[in-house]
């Protein structure tokens, strides 16, 4: 049972207010703040329940090795929560876990670039105006460059919440056509907030004279991309958002057929590529296998 008194309550959950609304306004999506709110609730209880929660500016390292230690979910998400309770920290002038550089066991991906909860986190934080649309299109929908450089407004049905995606290849590539993403409304009025208008693409030149109204080149899509990836660390390609979205909707239980209609590939083996089986994929498969037909609950304690 928590320790805490009611006003201590409420002052974590205004000041959890103030930083959500503070990323609200910077074009964080309403599904992402469910997220974060979870994790910092989560955060914040396990402090708490130890005895070891004293407000923002008291939290010490004895505080963030504790919930490291003691997360009830995998690695993973315990990264997870704890680079959006950083963040939360930080934004009030704690920068305690910054100054710790906690070590973790290394996730294994061999031969195959896709990010870690934790760089997504750590991008979704730090992306500012149209790079916040490109994680969603590269992310949340698995669209290739070229198709985020020849996508226009006039591309998206709000009616039937569909969207006309103009594939790679010459003359606009193969047409597919994908369902709204659930955010999706809310990127399409970031991108009119951001361009002006709801006309033309969604990544026009709004800097370049000659070019101003017309798509993005490829020079200056990989730009938008660079300068959030200079400031935030993390290695990030439009290549990287597309796998990374894949694998994530394959990990969730998706089919893989249903993975390979929405990065519009032929075939389901150019998707198995995207994915990336690594080691911990293949223990899990196995531990299931062996579960499935019964060889681990009958191992006697004498065979162990």
């Amino acid at each position: 049972m928590s320790s805490l008194m009611p006003t201590a309550n409420r002052r974590f959950a205004a000041s959890m207010e103030e930083y959500l609304d503070w990323c609200r306004r910077r074009g964080m999506a309403r599904e992402t703040l469910l997220g974060y709110s979870r994790s910092l609730r989560r955060c914040h209880q396990m402090l708490a329940d130890a005895g070891l929660w004293n407000g923002v500016s008291g939290v010490e390292e004895e505080a963030i090795l504790h919930i490291r230690d003691n997360h009830s979910g995998e690695m993973p998400y315990t990264k997870q929560d704890l680079t959006i309770f950083g963040a939360y920290l930080k934004y009030f002038g704690n920068s305690v876990l910054e100054k710790m550089a906690l070590r973790w066991p290394p996730i294994i991906r061999p031969g195959v670039r896709w990010l870690s909860e934790e760089d997504i986190t750590r991008l979704v934080l730090e992306a500012e105006g149209r790079e916040i649309l490109v994680i969603h299109f590269g992310l949340d929908l698995m669209f290739r460059r070229i198709e985020m450089q020849r996508l226009r407004f006039e591309d998206f049905d709000p009616a039937r919440q569909i969207i006309r995606v103009m594939g790679k290849g010459s003359a606009g590539g193969k047409v597919r056509y994908l369902p709204y993403h659930p955010d999706t409304p809310h990127y399409l009025a970031l991108a009119k907030k951001i361009n002006g208008s709801m006309i033309g693409p969604i990544f026009p030149n709004l800097h370049h004279r000659a070019r101003k109204g017309h798509a993005l080149g490829k020079t200056g899509m990989d730009k938008i991309l660079a300068g959030l990836s200079n400031r935030t660390g993390v290695w990030v390609s439009f290549h990287a958002l597309r796998r990374t979205g894949a694998r994530f909707l394959w990990l969730q239980g998706v089919k893989i057929e249903t993975v390979a209609q929405l990065l519009g590939h032929e075939n389901t083996m150019e998707s198995l590529k995207y994915i990336g089986v690594n080691q911990s994929d293949m223990t899990e498969a196995l531990r299931v296998g062996a579960l499935k037909r019964g060889i681990i609950s009958t191992i006697t304690p004498s065979m162990r």
